[in-house]
């Protein structure tokens, strides 16, 4: 399975490899690909990585340096979105992290329905 695993999408400003993350730097992680993709367009200094699903947004293997995680969420009111987000909110501040969370625009399902 790919559970902690991701498809790295960009290093941001930074443009190390993700072992190489600074404690000051913010990680960006998103549900879907395509609302990877729309973030990194519009965000090209944000290290950005896709978790591929729900599940998965809060088991990503990150390095003990990465401190800031900004979660990418799919505005999705449903119960099992909701848990699921909450569940990886709970997850990084496990492990340590602080964490926020970007929306999409009021009326936007997601990122990539923002930007077209």
């Amino acid at each position: 399975g790919f559970r902690g695993s991701c498809i790295r999408l960009r290093k941001g400003a930074a443009g190390t490899a993700l072992k190489q993350v600074s404690p000051d730097e913010t990680v960006a992680i998103g549900e879907g690909i395509e609302t990877c993709l729309s973030v990194a367009l519009a965000c090209p200094d944000l290290r950005i990585l896709a978790a591929i699903s729900l599940a998965n947004l809060g088991t990503i293997r990150l390095p003990d340096t990465a401190r800031n995680v900004l979660i990418l969420a799919d505005r999705d009111s449903s119960p099992q979105a909701q848990q699921g987000l909450e569940k990886a909110v709970a997850q990084h501040i496990q492990a340590g992290r602080s964490v926020s969370v970007a929306m999409p625009p009021k009326g936007q399902k997601d990122f990539n329905d923002a930007l077209k």
